[in-house]
């Protein structure tokens, strides 16, 4: 792969990690990302070093001229492989939404993004509604046209959707209180959330439990909270999470799984 190519690609991997709110990367877990995205273009990359995501990370800040200043702050969180809590230095752009590579959009774009913020306004529990209204109105002069009606929200605690649909669209590890039918008190589990599943009127989460590693189902109905970790690494599901119920009825799954 040429230099320059290369160099453009670990640019804007960097750049979308680094204007990312929702998660907290550690200069390690930037070189991994970088690393993943130039074996994506090209399979025989040796990738690049630690010290060379640093020489990237000067250039963004101090050589550029685009004021990507960059913060760089501690947080604590929870070493799966290790089991341990630890902390780790994390670094993002200061200014929230900043990106060297801003660009216009279409006006085909902005049609098929005021067309979706009619159907995601139905989840008052999004945490970026407030920035979806914005967008409504820097989209208002495109007229589209409604494709979609409901008249009822397909769930009772659209908070609780909306915040699941989010954390698993952006690949946030989430803490959910949850209470079991006939338990006396709510249990707290660190979950990675992978699906948002319907089964005969109810909605689940599918999950993996950050602890014992076992995948596990939640009724919507009975979780009490949700609260997003961004300082926890993610660790995606091996394989495609819908396939494991093609041959079941319902959530039921695996033997190790916890399910009610």
């Amino acid at each position: 792969m040429p230099k320059t190519k290369k160099a453009i690609i670990r640019l804007r991997t960097l750049d979308t990690l680094l204007s990312d709110p929702r998660h907290c990367y550690s200069l390690d877990e930037l070189t991994e990302k970088v690393n993943d995205a130039l074996c994506e273009i090209d399979p025989r990359s040796n990738g690049v070093t630690r010290r060379c995501i640093e020489k990237d990370l000067h250039f963004l800040e101090y050589e550029l001229g685009l004021n990507a200043d960059i913060d760089r702050f501690s947080v604590k969180y929870y070493n799966h492989k290790t089991g341990r809590n630890a902390s780790k230095r994390c670094l993002r752009y200061s200014q929230q939404g900043f990106s060297i590579f801003n660009k216009e959009m279409s006006d085909e774009e902005r049609e098929l993004l005021s067309g979706a913020m009619s159907l995601l306004g139905n989840f008052d529990g999004l945490p970026e509604l407030a920035q979806l209204e914005n967008l409504r109105r820097s989209v208002s002069d495109i007229k589209h046209r409604n494709v979609i009606s409901i008249s009822k929200s397909p769930v009772s605690a659209t908070n609780i959707f909306g915040t699941l649909f989010s954390a698993i669209t952006h690949k946030q590890v989430i803490e959910v209180v949850y209470q079991r039918f006939k338990s006396p008190e709510p249990e707290r589990h660190t979950v990675y959330p992978y699906l948002l599943k319907e089964y005969n009127r109810r909605w689940y989460l599918i999950s993996k439990d950050m602890h014992d590693g076992n995948l596990t189902n939640m009724s919507l109905d009975r979780i009490k909270k949700v609260k997003t970790r961004p300082q926890e690494p993610f660790v995606e599901f091996d394989g495609d999470i819908t396939k494991i119920f093609d041959e079941v009825i319902g959530v039921t799954f695996y033997k190790d799984s916890k399910n009610e």
